[in-house]
């Protein structure tokens, strides 16, 4: 399953920019394309999976469906 790969990426890339900022991740938002291959759930699922234990554990994905092949982080909500 690379929705695992991709969700442990995610979790990687929000913890790293969230401590750079100084806050906490509270949600994570990405854009996935329904020709990229990837299964949101399963993406959803793994996502929580990989934030536990971390610093951004208990934060939400929030995915935006899009027609092309893109998989793009789009944007961290962070809180100070």
């Amino acid at each position: 399953m690379h929705e695992l790969s991709i969700a442990v990426s995610l979790v990687e890339i929000a913890t790293e920019e969230g401590g750079r900022l100084g806050g906490r991740v509270c949600a994570v938002h990405v854009k996935i394309g329904q020709l990229a291959g990837v299964v949101k759930d399963a993406l959803a699922f793994s996502y929580d999976i990989a934030a536990q234990d971390t610093p951004i554990a208990g934060s939400k994905l929030v995915i935006e469906e899009a027609d092309g092949r893109e998989l793009e982080l789009v944007a961290l909500e962070i809180e100070s």
